[in-house]
């Protein structure tokens, strides 16, 4: 019978798990490191709460075991709050309430007592605190020999793969062109990156478009970019792919824009559409229509299933 090898018990320990950052570049927004006041009398002050609210846990540049240097301006006779290190013990998103969306973070001992009312600390910001020397230590692993009873037969292996064409062209406000997709290709992508930005595809000043496959076309009428049937396509194409669409906002997160203004770029563009399987090559005409510049540069992806037989 087959035997299958797996890890069936492995201990990791991480020593010493301290933050690194610095607050102006690493973590993107100051915003995301300043605090409320704190006010007095306050002799034991275990916790931080940011100023600012998040949309979700996950958008906190913090985690457990992170060592920060927290600094403030003093008011009163508050002694001082200059470069006092604290790992965080605990992150809690705050649900309700005065401080709904906010981010309480517990430190692993108080920051410095004071006791008069009028005492307490403003401008409160934190830093990480770079490594002074960092391990990774694997205390114990057993490797275990599993025999199958029965073990399920295999024919073969099953995956698929993309092919990629680039076509880049002269400012075209109606943009015409015709590709040859591969017989088995089961699925197209279009992406349209802008010129100085070949990471995102980019909605720039596309209006509308419609595709035809082998002179006939796959939707009745031009497809408006963001609309109802847009996202259809979308979604018929994913789902041909074994996938889900998880968020239809068109959205980036831009890390240089401050809370103060947004968050986010729009503009992405995903154009997709699923494809029969066909004896010979198809011709896949991309008709594109923008309300200025028009398009310049076209990435087309080919989803093509493959099968090896044993």
């Amino acid at each position: 019978m087959p035997l299958v090898c797996c890890v069936e018990d492995a201990d990791f320990t991480l020593v010493q798990t301290q933050g690194t950052a610095s607050r102006a570049t690493q973590w993107g927004e100051p915003q995301n490191t300043t605090f409320a006041d704190i006010n007095g009398p306050a002799p034991t002050t275990l916790t931080l709460t940011t100023k600012e609210p998040f949309d979700t846990l996950q958008d906190s540049p913090f985690w457990v075991g992170q060592k920060i240097a927290i600094s403030g301006t003093q008011a009163g006779a508050a002694p001082a709050l200059a470069a006092e290190q604290r790992v965080i013990t605990g992150i809690e998103w705050v649900k309700g309430g005065a401080n709904d969306k906010k981010i309480v973070l517990t430190l692993n001992a108080s920051l410095p007592a004071f006791v008069a009312a009028a005492d307490g600390y403003t401008d409160i910001t934190c830093d990480g605190v770079n490594y002074a020397s960092a391990s990774f230590n694997i205390n114990n692993a057993e490797v275990v020999l599993k025999a199958l009873a029965n073990p399920m037969p295999q024919d073969g292996m099953r995956w698929t793969h993309f092919s990629t064409e680039e076509y880049t062209t002269a400012q075209q406000q109606n943009f015409r062109h015709l590709f040859q997709l591969e017989p088995d290709s089961v699925n197209v992508l279009l992406m349209t990156p802008a010129n100085n930005d070949d990471l995102n595809s980019t909605k720039q000043d596309l209006s509308t478009f419609q595709l035809r496959l082998n002179n006939d076309d796959l939707t009745d009428r031009e497809v408006s970019v963001y609309s109802g049937l847009y996202n259809d396509r979308l979604n018929m194409t994913l789902v041909n792919m074994g996938k889900r669409a998880r968020d239809l906002s068109q959205q980036r997160l831009n890390v240089a824009q401050t809370l103060a203004t947004t968050k986010f770029d729009t503009g992405l563009l995903l154009i997709g559409n699923p494809l029969p399987m066909t004896p010979n090559e198809k011709l896949l005409q991309v008709n594109l229509n923008s309300t200025a510049n028009g398009t310049t540069k076209l990435v087309l992806f080919k989803e093509i299933p493959r099968t090896v037989k044993f």
